[in-house]
């Protein structure tokens, strides 16, 4: 104290300190506060985004290597996030409250995409389809090539020279997302076919290549080579699946092969005529026997269509034997007399159908309708030869009867059967050669009747004015 200055008052005394220790602890506040807003905070940040704020380093580090490691088990495979993920150290008066790690450790999960190493197949030095191991590409290259060979050893007589891609193809290291891996399967379809894309059509009644190939908008020769399975366009049944996407393949295999594989070598053919045999008399002498051969030839396939063929070898093993046959070569006589008789019995039937043009076809005789087993008469006299059947979707039970050195036939068909002449035997005329009946293609009872001059069919009518 002053000298001369008056002693303080207890009262004032008190006043004076309560106000120190006031201005003391706002002192003491004031310093808080200040050294709490300018206290570091840490802030994970992902590709400039600010995923939460934590105040410890130490804890923020921690809480990233576990978030990462725990991706890397879960995915079983080493990881990299695809964006920069760091901690940045920020003023806490200018950062966000601080958040819980559960909080943040949910944001990086949601937030952060990774990349990983794997492996792409490459054609001519790009990558086509993504593996998701090394294993997984050779393994898918390695399998296309085999599967070519085996396609080529399954068919008999085949030997492998080469199986190879006309492209350069390799296995190269990447880096890439954990989205897009091709399974093995997939990967194979996409380089072969040029795409994954799967579209398929179901046939339906009534369905042709041509009406398929035109409701899709594509051409019959694309849905052929879409489809290489059909071998013949009309054997497509309702129910078949077609595919409906062309392929492009990436690929290109190409196999070489040599193929062996007998064939026979035909025979030749000798007839001897015999003048003291009729002409319906031939036999055989000597059976025809082929020879046989083995050819090796070189074939070039690619992608299983094939591409060239040249021959290497022809071994013969067995050389042809000829056939010879002895044929009579003797003229029938003359016995026509070139006056023909109806050849129907009975009331002689009715005339349904003349000679001439027919259903856009062209009918070699004329049909004479008669009760089934009316008799059927030789029109003129001759020789018998042939009788014989000759088909159910025919003439049937057939009869042909030469009138005199084989310029007049006359032929009888539709027959029933047995027939009562034989090969050989010489008819009257009016004599009964047959019966009316439903053999070969015919709606109902009826004689086809047809006269050959020279072989070449004639209208039977001429020979039977007026026309009946």
């Amino acid at each position: 104290m002053l000298p001369g200055q008056p002693l303080a008052t207890p009262s004032r005394r008190r006043r004076l300190l309560g106000g120190l220790a006031v201005a003391a602890c706002l002192l003491l506040v004031a310093a808080i506060l200040y050294y709490r807003a300018s206290a570091p905070a840490y802030a994970i940040v992902y590709h400039d985004r600010t995923l939460g704020v934590m105040l410890d380093k130490s804890a923020a580090t921690g809480l990233i290597e576990t978030f990462l490691a725990e991706v890397a088990a879960e995915r079983r495979r080493s990881l990299t996030p695809a964006e920069t993920l760091e901690i940045i150290r920020v003023r806490r008066r200018a950062a966000v409250e601080p958040a819980e790690p559960a909080a943040i450790m949910a944001a990086l999960r949601d937030q952060v995409d990774f990349l990983t190493t794997a492996w792409a197949v490459t054609v001519d030095g790009t990558p086509m389809v993504i593996m998701s191991t090394r294993e997984d590409a050779e393994q898918v290259v390695s399998s296309i090539l085999a599967a070519a060979r085996e396609r080529s050893e399954a068919r008999q007589g085949t030997e492998v020279i080469a199986v190879r891609f006309r492209e350069q193809v390799g296995v190269l290291k990447t880096p890439t997302t954990l989205e897009g891996f091709y399974g093995i399967d997939e990967a194979t379809r996409v380089l072969l076919r040029g795409t994954d894309r799967m579209e398929t059509y179901t046939i339906r009644r009534n369905d042709s290549l041509w009406s398929v190939a035109t409701k899709h908008r594509m051409s019959v020769a694309d849905l052929r080579r879409a489809n290489p399975q059909i071998k013949d366009p009309t054997l497509i049944r309702p129910g078949d699946q077609l595919n409906l996407v062309v392929p492009d393949p990436h690929l290109t295999v190409e196999v070489e092969e040599v193929h062996r594989f007998f064939r026979q070598i035909p025979f030749a053919r000798e007839t001897i005529l015999d003048p003291e045999r009729w002409p319906h008399e031939t036999i055989v002498r000597e059976r025809g026997v082929p020879g046989r051969e083995q050819v090796t030839v070189a074939i070039v396939r690619v992608n299983d269509e094939e591409q060239s063929r040249k021959v290497l070898d022809v071994a013969p093993l067995s050389a042809p034997v000829t056939q010879v046959t002895v044929r009579g070569s003797r003229r029938y006589p003359q016995l026509g007399t070139g006056n023909f008789v109806w050849p129907v019995g009975g009331d002689g039937g009715r005339l349904t159908s003349p000679f001439g043009r027919r259903w856009g076809g062209f009918h070699l005789g004329m049909d004479i309708a008669a009760p089934y087993g009316t008799p059927v008469l030789a029109a003129d006299s001759g020789t018998v030869i042939d009788a014989s059947f000759r088909g159910r979707r025919g003439y049937g039970w057939t009869v042909m009867i030469d009138h005199g050195g084989g310029t007049v036939v006359t032929l009888y068909a539709h027959l029933t059967s047995p027939i009562p002449v034989r090969v050989g035997q010489v008819v009257e005329k009016g004599q009964i050669v047959g019966y009316i009946g439903l053999s070969g293609l015919t709606t109902g009872p009826h004689l086809h009747f047809e006269v050959r001059i020279d072989g070449r069919p004639v209208d039977p009518i001429a020979y039977y004015p007026p026309v009946r």
